[in-house]
Parts: structure tokens; sequence; C-alpha cells
């Protein structure tokens, strides 16, 4: 499994909560692969277990009440 490391965005552990509920696999099945790193556009990662696939976008929203804010999204 890769791990995505980073300041100010969403967390490694954040994605994989996600990618389990979206694939219906346990994380300990799920790998993930870096499409695009980049500053200025963020992440994109490939996700696949069980079978499933899907890719996810980090996204971040700052704010002055929450800057920073990050998630990733399908």
């Amino acid at each position: 499994m890769l791990i995505l490391g980073g300041c100010g965005g969403a967390s490694q552990r954040q994605l994989l909560v996600r990618a389990e509920v979206d694939l219906g696999c346990p994380s300990s099945r799920i790998s993930t692969r870096t499409l695009v790193d980049s500053v200025g556009t963020g992440k994109t990662v490939a996700v696949e277990g069980c079978g499933r696939q899907a890719t996810y976008v980090q996204t971040c929203e700052d704010s002055a009440d929450a800057p920073g804010n990050c998630t990733w999204t399908r």
C-alpha cells in the first residue's frame, strides 16, 4: 500500500475510511496509487480493493473559519 504524506491536506486515513465505505471493502485489502500530486491542482488517487475501483480527488477549502479544510471526493 502506498502511504500518502504531506502537510495541510486530507489524510491517508481519511481516504481509506471513505474507500472502505464506497468499495465495501476492509482497508487491509485496499491499495492506492497516486495519479497526480502537484501544487495548485492537488492530489488524485486511484483506489482498488475487493475487485472494485474508484478515483478520489483531494479538495481543500480555505476560509477564515477553517484554513486548509481538506477532504477526499469521488
